[in-house]
């Protein structure tokens, strides 16, 4: 039997790192020298190192490995119990796997593990530090000690849990999005993970765009994972203030075992952090920390650790933090891109004055000039020749009408404005640049069939069948339009894709049917596989309605599965219908694509039947159309120089507010004479951005600065959550809302926008979002779920982009909101957000034991809602009797017992003082 040198990360009574010896047979002996020097030392006290921690950390190694065990010494849980994964892929295809001669030392309140990457000049070291009683943090260090750079494609290191009967009571759930905002919920139990039951929210740009790869697909990536069993948990977490850079959760499976691999390294998105995949010889690469946390409870006592592991580091918002009520012009005065004529017409002085009347009537304390201010949109030079001077405009819209002002700015640029020298260079591009096409298709469209193999008929193809949607990407008429969902063709250029879900498409058979079977697609020539639906239902219907929830539709189908990138059909009991929605609820790889739509009758009819026919000939192979907008390289020194110097003019002329929106990335840039490696990357993009707005806070330090994600500005994040952000060293200040602005009731009814509830848990970063009144309802339901995720709101829309008259009622309903919202607006900027569940959030204000409970149902019936609340527990100590207005309440111990009448969509809220 061999004896086993273990160093156990715990402390002595002498405060010093204790060594045991135990029997081990499985182990060989390990180097005692070095075990033997730091127990026969006596370090001096470090205040970092505690008593009586609560985590145990033991180090075992031999010369196959090195075990690394986190355990719970409360609760007796062991954490990991596997080797520690050591693995490293290089783009020739090599793998090197293991680490070979481990040294392991011990310091104070530190233990080291250093060795070489199996028969490599890898240098791997390690560091573990405890991070008080509960916590070990981690970090890793690569050393190329080679002589030719190191060119990594994937990284797997990590601790490794194996997945057993000790383990199925645990969940593994994402923080801080638990729920995405596809509305993909990321709580997996032990069972989905075995099972590969589990996938990431991804967004892909246009086809245009080159290396959109995910190296992390098959893993699952967030911020911090939380892995609980409800009563005990660890949190997982990541933290990496120079580098992009996620904690990786993988499945893996040797023989008949499956375990889980946490914590440690790993390769997220399109190989981020970049800089890790190409070290050169005796260069290093240092990775964030990673931090293992031992909590008691659920997932949401693991958010409130990340929500405050977050603000030691600095990302939240300062005491003074007072963002305005922000007045969105967009949706009343229109989107008009570069049409010179259209924005002479609509896009005025007078029209933006209008609009300011409608902000200081309302309640509003800024007004939001979206896209329309500039000469051409993406130029950032304000037009004088419409507009006047920015000055000018500043100095009377204050005057006038008591308002700021603000603006976006963005990255593409809607003309040819720029010289040509400073747009994206592709790879293997000759000459100067021109715009890429789009949808270029390298395969014909293919005919769908008019019948089943049985003989039945498809119904979409009828003469008298016409399609309809609920939206449609804008662009490009000629590819992607509704009637081609029963045009009777496969094939991306005849296709339907939605403006964003969630969406529906129907047809109308033109009478009623029995029908049993519908068929689907996103691109069933198997061209492309992006945008493909994930959830959707089927609904059918003989007298139609509008709406989706309307009780005249009934569900005949639902699916919740993989993308449904090639053709599948879908069979359900026969039903008697002539409408037939589908109602598409998330995608994968952007909006939602359907080629061709089919519909079958339950049985086939009788020979003399009307029978389905195409409906054009077949569209024919074309170059494609070029995107509708000209591809500036954010990494060009001579471009950042001069959109610098635009943005600070605009800036300086009286702004207190900037967005900056639409800066995805739009691929690497081969162009040497842009001063950026060869070829840029994402990171290097997202660095551009943030170094604008920097430059621009440093010139002026009061702006208040929204940056949308700079490589997937308008739904999942690319960036984590907090990268760059805080409100000193010129940060930008606020993050994105993630598109919630079009359709804010059918983002909330359809789950997107549960997203909010769930990032308010996990960070106090602030959100803005600006709404339309359009996409509300008179009760307000969106506008007080969004006041109550959003600390920083923004409205319009008395009319709409899609009405043709201005809605009084809504509006007077906006009118009173406001007035309430303002009331209590410092609840909602700066209160400490308390979540009850998805739909019951308290606030509780920044000074005063005082708090505003905001409830809200989402159904289509009237709900009465009790809410409980533990008034100890939330720290909202009343030293007198407890008054509440808004509902009904009474005292049942120390719990604050609220009950509610809530109509059906619509939103409550009460006050909570003494």
């Amino acid at each position: 039997m061999s004896c086993l040198a273990r160093i156990r990360f715990q402390e002595s009574s002498c405060n010093s790192v204790s060594i045991s010896r135990r029997c081990q047979p499985t182990w060989l002996s390990a180097v005692f020298a070095c075990g033997l020097a730091i127990a026969g030392a006596n370090p001096t006290f470090d205040p970092a190192r505690p008593r009586d921690p609560r985590v145990g950390f033991e180090v075992a190694k031999d010369k196959s490995g090195v075990r690394l065990q986190i355990y719970d010494r409360q609760t007796g849980r062991v954490w990991s119990d596997l080797p520690y994964v050591y693995r490293l892929k290089l783009e020739d295809g090599r793998v090197l796997s293991g680490i070979e001669n481990p040294h392991v030392r011990a310091r104070q309140g530190m233990v080291e593990v250093v060795g070489n990457l199996r028969g490599s000049p890898v240098r791997v070291l390690q560091r573990f530090l405890w991070s008080g009683s509960d916590a070990v943090s981690e970090t890793v260090t690569l050393y190329n000690r080679g002589t030719e750079p190191l060119k990594v494609a994937d990284i797997e290191f990590g601790l490794a849990k194996k997945l057993g009967a000790d383990t199925t009571a645990l969940r593994l759930v994402a923080v801080p999005y638990r729920r995405q905002s596809d509305g993909k919920l990321h709580d997996y139990s032990v069972e989905d993970l075995t099972a590969g039951r589990f996938s990431n929210s991804d967004w892909a740009n246009d086809a245009t765009v080159e290396d959109q790869q995910l190296v992390d697909h098959g893993k699952l990536r967030s911020e911090a994972w939380a892995w609980t069993d409800g009563q005990h948990g660890l949190l997982i977490a990541k933290y990496n203030r120079e580098m992009i850079e996620y904690s990786i959760a993988a499945v893996e499976k040797a023989g008949d075992g499956t375990s889980l691999r946490f914590g440690g390294v790993g390769l997220a998105l399109y190989r981020e952090p970049r800089p890790a995949t190409f070290i050169r010889p005796h260069a290093s690469v240092t990775f964030g920390i990673t931090k293992y946390t031992l909590f008691d409870g659920g997932w949401p006592r693991a958010y409130d650790l990340y929500r405050q592991w977050l603000r030691d580091h600095g990302h939240g918002f300062p005491p003074d933090y007072n963002p305005p009520l922000n007045w969105n012009e967009l949706f009343d005065v229109g989107w008009y891109h570069s049409d010179r004529e259209q924005l002479f017409k609509h896009y005025t002085r007078q029209a933006l004055f209008d609009e300011a009347a409608k902000a200081r009537d309302i309640g509003c304390d800024l007004l939001y000039l979206d896209p329309g201010w500039e000469v051409c949109e993406g130029t950032a030079l304000w037009d004088e020749q419409r507009l006047g001077k920015v000055a000018d405009f500043a100095r009377e819209l204050k005057q006038k009408y008591d308002l700021r002002l603000g603006y976006r700015t963005i990255g593409r640029v809607y003309r040819d404005e720029f010289p040509n020298a400073w747009y994206i260079r592709r790879s293997g591009q000759a000459g100067a640049y021109s715009r890429p096409l789009i949808h270029a298709t390298s395969a014909p469209s293919k005919p769908a069939p008019l019948t089943a193999s049985d003989g039945r008929r498809n119904l979409a193809l009828l003469p008298e069948a016409r399609a309809n949607a609920s939206s449609v990407i804008s662009g490009y008429p000629d590819i992607h339009a509704i009637s081609h969902l029963n045009d009777g063709y496969y094939g991306n250029p005849c296709s339907w894709i939605s403006a964003g879900e969630p969406s529906w498409a129907e047809i109308d058979l033109g009478g009623v049917h029995t029908i049993a079977e519908i068929a689907i697609g996103s691109d069933q020539t198997g061209h492309y596989r992006d945008r493909a639906i994930t959830r959707f239902d089927v609904l059918a219907a003989s007298e139609y309605d509008p709406a989706s929830d309307s009780s005249k539709w009934t569900k005949v189908f639902a699916y919740d599965g993989p993308p449904l990138h090639t053709g599948r059909k879908f069979k359900f009991d026969p039903v008697r219908a002539r409408w037939v929605r589908i109602v598409v609820h998330a995608a994968e790889g952007g909006a939602a694509r359907i080629d061709e739509l089919g519909v079958y009758e339950s049985a086939p009819a009788p020979a003399n039947a009307v029978q389905p026919a195409r409906r054009r000939q077949a569209p024919p192979v074309t170059p494609g159309n070029p995107i509708g907008f000209w591809e500036v390289c954010t990494q060009c020194k001579a471009w950042q120089k001069e959109k610098l110097e635009r943005i600070l003019a605009v800036t300086g002329g009286g702004a207190d507010f900037m967005m900056f929106d639409e800066f995805d990335w739009r691929g690497p840039c081969y162009d040497p004479n842009h001063g950026h490696p060869v070829p840029s990357t994402p990171e290097g993009h997202v660095r551009a951005v943030y170094g604008l707005i920097e430059a621009t806070r440093a010139k002026y330090p009061h702006l208040l600065v929204e940056a949308h994600d700079p490589v997937w500005p308008w739904t999942m994040r690319y960036t984590p959550t907090y990268w760059r952000q805080g409100f000193a060293h010129s940060r930008y200040q606020e993050n994105w809302a993630f598109e919630f602005m079009w359709n804010p009731i059918e983002d909330l009814k359809s789950g997107k926008a549960l997203c909010l509830y769930y990032y308010n848990l996990g960070c106090d970063i602030p959100l803005y979002n600006h709404i339309t009144m359009e996409g509300d309802n008179d009760a307000c339901l969106a506008f007080w779920w969004y006041a109550s995720t959003v600390r920083h709101l923004g409205i319009g829309g008395k009319k709409g982009l899609n009405s043709q008259q201005e809605n009084e009622t809504r509006y007077r309903a906006y009118k009173n909101a406001v007035a309430e919202y303002n009331r209590l607006r410092e609840f909602y900027a700066r209160g400490r957000f308390v979540g009850i569940d998805e739909t019951a959030h308290l606030h509780v204000h920044p000074k005063r034991p005082e708090a505003v409970l905001n409830v809200f149902n989402l159904t289509d019936t009237a709900v009465r809602r009790e809410v409980r609340i533990n008034l100890k527990e939330i720290g909202l100590v009343l030293a007198g009797k407890v008054k509440v207005a808004g509902c009904r309440h009474r005292l049942d111990g120390n719990d604050l017992m609220l009950e509610f009448d809530l109509p059906a969509l619509s939103p409550g809220h009460a006050v909570i003082t003494q």
